[in-house]
């Protein structure tokens, strides 16, 4: 009989987080930094122009730390829904572990109360010339 796994099951809310889990969210990963830059650009904008309770981020997951553009947040019209699809359609589609979109949730809740749009950025951005 294989043994049990201790601790908690990472793909689990605890009801706690299930307060602060996303009722929407969308993520594409991409093979590196700047494949991501665009799309993670476009959907800053996008979600920018358009009233919406939304969030977008770019980060970096996993064993071989691959980036991630991930938009969390209310449930946006079916339009901006649909214009979100497409921009990151040319990642993979992947779904962000529990513990992921519950730290993104919680980060999203904190900047919050700073106002209506916060950009804040942890690692230097190199901006392609011409």
């Amino acid at each position: 009989m294989p043994e049990r796994q201790r601790g908690r099951d990472p793909n689990r809310f605890t009801r706690k987080e299930q307060e602060h889990a996303p009722s929407f969210h969308q993520a594409a990963r991409y093979p590196d930094e700047q494949s991501s830059e665009t799309p993670y650009d476009q959907a800053q904008q996008t979600i920018y122009e358009t009233p919406c309770d939304l969030s977008i981020y770019r980060l970096r997951l996993g064993h071989n730390l691959v980036w991630h553009v991930a938009v969390l947040g209310s449930p946006p019209p079916e339009d901006l829904q649909r214009r979100i699809e497409e921009i990151l359609s040319t990642g993979e589609p992947v779904a962000l572990p529990d513990d992921i979109l519950v730290y993104l949730a919680q980060r999203r809740a904190e900047q919050s109360g700073r106002g209506d749009w916060v950009e804040v950025h942890h690692f230097p951005r190199r901006r392609r010339l011409g």
